[in-house]
């Protein structure tokens, strides 16, 4: 070989050695540029997904705020249905309360009214009192339907 083909060949030679570190730089900068697209896509979604999680943690929160007003409303409305309900029994034992049904429902079982009787007494003739056991029963049975309805109010308030 002469000094020309060598000088050919050795050009020849870089050219395809240029060429194939241009087509290897330039598939590593393609894939560079690929993996950039893909980390900014990653990115995007992971900030998405902190959004949705934010939103759903401000979604339970609330949540839990509105179960603890219910649960507040119901503790309350118990306390006064417990209240009610020991005041009406206080009266009950104490004399001054209790069941009575009109006298016109219950046959010959009232005495005669006079007219020289007191109003008071016109007014505990006219009734007669229910046995203490049908009372309690009732109070009881009252207290239960309070407490439902109770619960049903504060379940309705937490679902709104």
């Amino acid at each position: 070989m002469n000094s020309t083909g060598i000088k050919i060949f050795a050009a020849l030679t870089l050219c395809a050695a240029l060429l194939g570190l241009g087509f290897w730089v330039g598939q590593g900068m393609a894939q560079r540029q690929a993996l950039k697209d893909k980390n900014a896509a990653l990115s995007a979604q992971k900030e998405a997904i902190l959004a949705d999680q934010k939103t759903y943690e401000e979604n339970i929160r609330q949540q839990m705020q509105a179960f603890a007003a219910s649960i507040n409303q119901l503790n309350e409305e118990r306390d006064a249905i417990n209240e009610k309900y020991q005041k009406s029994l206080a009266a009950d034992r104490a004399g001054t309360g209790g069941l009575r049904l009109p006298a016109s429902v219950c046959s010959n079982s009232v005495p005669a009214v006079d007219e020289t009787t007191s109003r008071a007494d016109k007014t505990s003739a006219r009734t007669i009192a229910l046995p203490e056991r049908v009372t309690e029963d009732l109070r009881r049975l009252a207290r239960e339907a309070d407490e439902v309805m109770a619960q049903c109010r504060a379940i309705q308030s937490f679902s709104k």
